[in-house]
């Protein structure tokens, strides 16, 4: 008798056991059709499927371990299960078998499928090689192992004879077992901060492994030389099997006053409980004791929402429920009380605008608080040469302190020990106060004084990018002219026109604009050898940066500061697919600022055509095309071999995926439209060139060359052997 359908029917099959001889299989056969006529296709009947139900016992778990059985019947027009035993609450399938052979009469069937869950299985099978599998004893491991016992198992044979007089029996046994129940995590948990860290308690909660006692510990612990308390009952422990607890730990404050703090616990599953704390505490100053939780509601304090103290910071704190409350009296400065109520699960933290001093991580990293953010300090010497001492700073938490940003917020002034060069934060990055002029032309505008600079310790600022987050919108202070951030790359707003339809699309408004020192868009400082030298800031957009302007449909991938056109959707979706990219990808930028911009002549600014080629050493290939070039002067220059292509170092390194086509065709602007036109980069004007091996050197002029000589050696630009025909003759 052969299965046409003799594999089970998931890839992951089971071990079973196989009958010992092809007669023990005929003899089992034979049983079944003993009185089963000569099959046709008028007698053949397909059993159904029947389904077997295991109901859920609730308080009846005498054991851990049981077995239900489930006795399936087929009849040639009729079936039924029914099912022997039930199961407790909770209780997980450990194993499925059958209690013996399946039995019948006038019937020939090659398998019988289990249906469970979302899972099908055979538990039966006639095999092509003569053999018959079923699961005699409990299956290491099946596909129902670990889901529910309670629910619907369906059985179905696949019949291949049978007559009016077939039956059917067969006997499934299933095993279950009540896993042990789990231990729960910490339900609760509220700490008490005192000196940043050198004082702290805490109470916490957990389920027991029974599910019906709750435990709870309330631990103290302190400095004697910093804590405010002369005592405290430290590490008690109170069991209760009930649904609620309370839990009280008094100390003494030393100046004799009486600091009480209650937790109240209301376990509600596996969620946070409810805890109170009261608290009297404040300092001399009248600010409120580390560890103390504010709510501005009704009160006269300058906060609103809910906030924590610590080491000087406020702590921003949601209002949700589930967490634990925490409650504390504090008296104001004028002494009235006031309830104060906030969320212990911690959203936001920030310091105070104000906050400025050296704090420790309980590793001994140093960090210095500025600007509402935490900035690294490189060493102990570098903190004291600038004026802090690392011995007697606060330590935090590494949690309190991967809260605080590392970039400090638009508007701080910053200055590094040991230099003279001011820096603005404007948009996450540092811009440069080029003269003093500028800083007083700034510092007047806005109000502030010297004393607005805040000195860092060296090497604290190299955290700080000189690239502007996307979408920062800076202005210098007596300039009219508007620039956008994408990429790292500065794009002119053109006009009114094109600032309003930016607003309109990306929902900037006037608000953004960050005003920043004269002349800090010009100039920049670089590190040379470890002293500052000015560079001309460039503020070209990052390599693949993709930006298009609003209002317009052209496409533009950057590669080494130079732009590249998406000349249709199909290399669009060949650039994706090669790189990564996709259509979120692209950022906005104002319309017109791809065709022009501005640059500073003696401190104003005049308009000139942008042009954004590629630096000298860029190397690009397009999507789909084994041909590799390298920028020189702005012209692109083939690498005629592999060898040559080796000759350049790391240039095989350096490649860089452009849009396919991007190098024969582009964009240009023509009464104020795109207009496609061929592509064919060639050196700039007065372009010193040669080959890399050659002797003669040629200049650009007008897109030819001409041999020259007696020209200065450091200013000729090598291209690819091979390659410098690529540029006519003159």
């Amino acid at each position: 008798m052969v299965n046409s359908h003799d594999e089970m029917t998931r890839s992951t099959a089971k071990p079973g056991q196989h009958m010992p001889s092809l007669q023990r299989l005929w003899l089992f056969l034979s049983a079944l059709c003993m009185a089963l006529p000569a099959p046709s296709h008028a007698q053949l009947q397909q059993f159904p499927e029947i389904s077997g139900e295991v109901a859920e016992c609730h308080n009846c778990l005498s054991t851990t371990e049981g077995t239900v059985t489930i006795n399936y019947t087929w009849y040639y027009n009729s079936s039924n299960a029914q099912t022997v035993g039930t199961a407790p609450t909770g209780a997980e399938v450990m194993g499925v078998y059958l209690a013996g052979a399946p039995t019948g009469k006038s019937v020939l069937f090659n398998k019988i499928a289990l249906t469970h869950g979302s899972w099908t299985d055979n538990v039966f099978l006639s095999k092509t090689d003569g053999t018959v599998w079923f699961p005699q004893a409990q299956l290491p491991s099946t596909v129902w192992n670990g889901q529910p016992v309670t629910g619907t198992w369906l059985a179905k044979p696949t019949v291949i004879a049978s007559d009016s007089s077939s039956e059917l029996k067969m006997s499934l046994v299933i095993k279950w077992r009540v896993p042990p129940p789990p231990t729960v995590d910490v339900i609760f948990s509220t700490p008490y901060l005192y000196d940043a860290g050198r004082f702290w308690g805490y109470a916490s909660g957990w389920r027991r492994s029974d599910s019906t006692t709750l435990t709870a510990t309330v631990s103290m612990t302190e400095d004697t030389e910093t804590s405010p308390f002369a005592t405290v009952r430290a590490n008690q422990k109170y069991v209760f099997n009930h649904d609620e607890f309370v839990v009280d730990v008094p100390a003494r404050f030393k100046d004799g006053a009486t600091h009480q703090l209650t937790s109240v616990a209301r376990p509600d599953g596996t969620t946070a409980s409810l805890a109170r704390f009261h608290s009297i505490c404040l300092t001399p100053a009248g600010i409120p004791c580390e560890g103390s939780v504010l709510n501005g509601r009704g009160s006269t304090l300058p906060l609103q929402g809910n906030w924590g103290i610590k080491g000087g910071m406020r702590i921003k704190i949601d209002d949700d429920l589930n967490y634990t409350t925490a409650v504390y009296h504090w008296l104001q400065a004028n002494g009235a009380s006031v309830w104060m109520e906030a969320r212990s699960n911690v959203i936001e933290m920030f310091p105070a605008a104000d906050s400025y001093g050296l704090v420790r991580s309980p590793g001994g990293a140093l960090y210095l608080l500025v600007g509402r953010a935490r900035l690294p300090v490189v060493s102990a010497e570098a903190a004291r040469a600038a004026g802090f001492e690392p011995s007697t700073a606060p330590i935090y938490r590494d949690d309190v302190l991967s809260r605080i940003p590392s970039i400090p917020e638009d508007g701080t002034i910053l200055r590094e020990t040991g230099k003279p060069a001011i820096y603005v934060i404007a948009g996450g990055a540092r811009f440069w106060v080029p003269t003093p002029a500028s800083w007083g032309t700034y510092r007047d505008a806005l109000g502030l004084s010297d004393a607005s600079i805040r000195q860092v310790p060296a090497g604290s600022l190299q955290g700080i990018s000189a690239s502007p987050a996307d979408g920062t919108v800076v202005r210098e202070l007596g300039k009219p002219a508007l620039w956008v951030y994408q990429g790292g790359g500065r794009f002119w707003v053109a006009s009114l026109e094109a600032w309003g339809t930016y607003k309109a699309v990306t929902g900037a408004t006037d608000a953004i604009i960050r005003n920043i020192p004269p002349g800090s868009l010009s100039w920049t400082l670089v590190d040379v050898n470890g002293q500052d030298e000015g560079r001309v800031r460039e503020d070209l957009p990052r390599d693949g940066t993709v930006v298009r302007e609003l209002g317009r449909t052209g496409i533009w991938v950057y590669r080494g500061g130079g732009r590249f056109w998406v000349p249709t959707p199909a290399s669009w979706d060949s650039y994706k697919a090669a790189t990564g990219t996709t259509d979120a990808s692209i950022r906005n930028i104002p319309l017109g600022s791809l065709w022009s911009t501005l640059v500073d002549v003696n401190g104003q600014d005049e308009g000139r055509a942008r042009e954004d080629l590629p630096r000298d050493g860029t190397v690009v290939r397009q999507v789909g095309s084994p041909e590799v070039f390298i920028y020189q002067g702005g012209g692109n220059f083939w690498i005629p071999s592999p060898e040559e292509l080796a000759a350049w170092g790391d240039a095989a390194q350096r490649i860089q995926a452009i849009p396919a086509g991007s190098l024969q065709q582009t964009l240009i602007i023509v009464n104020d439209a795109e207009t496609l036109v061929a592509r064919d980069d060639m050196p700039r004007d007065g372009t010193l060139i040669r080959e890399r091996t050659g002797l003669q050197v040629y200049q650009v002029q007008d897109r030819k060359k001409y041999p020259v000589s007696g020209h200065d050696p450091a200013q000729v630009k090598l291209v690819p052997d091979g390659s410098i025909g690529r540029v006519p003759n003159g």
